[in-house]
């Protein structure tokens, strides 16, 4: 573990309704100052269903007003970035061709993390309003896990970051979760690490564990 500050975000997916049963689900994100995030996936492991945690709402209601004002935030400069290129180049006519270039890139560069930020704000939204579609499925979270930890593994030492998957469930466990948004869950948090970290040196750990009636990864 290492300590990388972060914005506290918390994205609360809860309330569906399956087969007449209302099925609460929370998968937290939490960046926070301390450096230590989890993912909890709140389930029963013998009857393997899932429960509100009272906490995370708490949490939730605290900082979605965070949330957006970060995202306004982090869109001002790259707005800003892109109207100084602009400018420039609509004011100096005679710029060299690599020079020009090289603002384009910048554009460029500035216009794709715009569009990250805008989809985040997006996602938030339907989070918010309790109207992204979830699509559940049964796995082993053991294989699941396994084989998604591998994919980051071979990601961050291309990028000569330390990368270690600690596995400490003692038994396979089955649960229900939407795999595609677990695997968006944890690459928003893995490439947060690596964006935010005032390190030169970038070690991270996973750690999948079970924590009374919870099933947890700790970042």
């Amino acid at each position: 573990m290492f300590i990388v500050i972060f914005n506290l975000i918390l994205w609360f997916l809860i309330f569906r309704y399956f087969g007449g049963k209302t099925v609460a689900v929370i998968i937290a994100i939490i960046f926070g100052s301390i450096g230590v995030n989890q993912v909890l996936f709140s389930m029963n492991l013998e009857n393997n269903v899932f429960k509100p945690i009272n906490k995370l709402k708490k949490a939730y209601e605290e900082n979605r007003k965070l949330l957006i004002a970060n995202i306004s935030h982090d869109l001002k400069t790259p707005i800003t970035s892109i109207q100084g290129y602009i400018e420039t180049m609509l004011e100096m006519r005679d710029l060299p061709q690599d020079k020009i270039n090289k603002y384009y890139k910048i554009i460029y560069n500035n216009s794709v993390y715009m569009n990250k930020l805008i989809e985040d704000l997006f996602l938030f939204s339907k989070l918010d309003m309790q109207k992204l579609e979830l699509n559940f499925e049964k796995v082993d979270v053991k294989n699941f896990m396994n084989d998604l930890m591998e994919e980051f593994k071979y990601d961050m030492e291309d990028r000569g970051i330390e990368f270690n998957y600690v596995d400490e469930l003692k038994k396979d466990c089955y649960i229900n979760i939407d795999c595609k948004r677990v695997n968006q869950i944890f690459r928003n948090i893995i490439g947060n690490v690596v964006k935010y970290s005032c390190n030169n040196v970038i070690k991270i750990e996973v750690r999948l564990y079970e924590m009374k009636d919870y099933l947890c990864a700790g970042i």
